[in-house]
This record gives C-alpha cells, structure tokens and sequence, in this order.
C-alpha cells in the first residue's frame, strides 16, 4: 500500500481526469436500478456519505455517492431539503444497497470509512469490506501530515477538490448540507 501511494497518481490511474460528465445524480428508479446492476458487477468502489453533521449519531443521511470505476461517480440525492428535485426515499434507497454494502466481498474504498460506516450503523446497516480507506492510507506514509481529504486528493492525484465551504458557505453566511440544491 505504502508503495502504491508514494508513487503518486500515475500509479493509481495514469489517465485519470474529472470532466461534467465524470458526475451523474441518481433521481428515478429506473437510475438506481441501472447503479445497482453495474454495483453487482464490480468486486470495488468508492463510496462515501454527505450528512447533516460530523457526529455520526446525530447526523442524518443527506446523500450517497458512490464511484464504481475512476471515470464515472453517482450521488443518490435522499435529504436535500433546499431542493424542489424529487429525491428517492432514503429508505428505499437504504434497503436496496444494503446486501451491497454488508457484502465483504465487495470492498468498499473510501476516506475515513469508519465514519461512514459509524451513520450506516445507526440506519441499521452494518457495512463490511473496506478495500482502502485513503485517510489510513495516507496516515501510513505520512504520519506527520495533514489528512483530510482535500490534502489527500492534491497531494496523491493532483486534484483540488471542491471544499465544504465552497459549497455551504462559511460563517454567518453557511448553510447545512441539507439545504444545497441538487
């Protein structure tokens, strides 16, 4: 792993390369059907949570994100509240990835999965199978650095993610995630 990431990003995905198209929001069933069926054809995939707060027992589930491949991200839109776009019901979304994401054998690879993992526990889903978890990762081969994922996604690929508070706001002026149109 340590090898693996020290490399930098030519080693993760030579080709790697965020364009509009990368991102697609999940809003109909017939979406999440198609998401589902690719899912159940991948061993590997990025998965993370937006929520409501940063206390994994009292935050509430605003939205999934899920990237099955380097080229192409999903976000399941379940608790926007700033929104007039129909979201899917968390509930039925929940109940259908859940044997996805109980499945050891499908590794789940994201950054800081044990919160992640700590809010699907309180929805009653007890995840299993993390592949990577990047946070660890980079833990592992910078024990003095910073590790949120801004630094993270710069540091090993060359991306400047887009921040918290550029999309909430900071200050008096921010918002909860919640209330971020779709």
């Amino acid at each position: 792993l340590r090898d693996k990431w020290a490399g930098g990003v030519d080693k993760i995905n030579p080709h790697f390369h965020v364009t509009e198209k990368t991102f697609e929001s999940i809003l109909t069933e017939k979406q999440f059907f198609d998401l589902l069926a690719l899912l159940a054809k991948t061993d590997e995939f990025g998965f993370d949570l937006e929520t409501t707060s940063l206390n994994p027992r009292e935050a509430h589930i605003v939205g999934i994100a899920i990237a099955p491949s380097t080229e192409k991200a999903y976000y399941i839109p379940v608790g926007h509240r700033g929104s007039n776009i129909e979201q899917l019901p968390k509930k039925f979304v929940l109940d259908r990835l859940r044997p996805i994401l109980e499945d050891p054998r499908q590794k789940k690879v994201g950054h800081n999965l044990k919160y992640d993992f700590s809010v699907l526990a309180e929805n009653g889903i007890f995840a299993d199978g993390i592949g990577a978890d990047t946070m660890v990762a980079d833990y592992v081969v910078d024990p003095e650095g910073r590790h949120n994922l801004e630094i993270v996604a710069g540091k090993h690929l060359g991306y400047q993610t887009v921040t918290f508070e550029q999309v909430c706001g900071k200050g008096k002026d921010q918002i909860p995630f919640d209330l971020v149109p779709i």
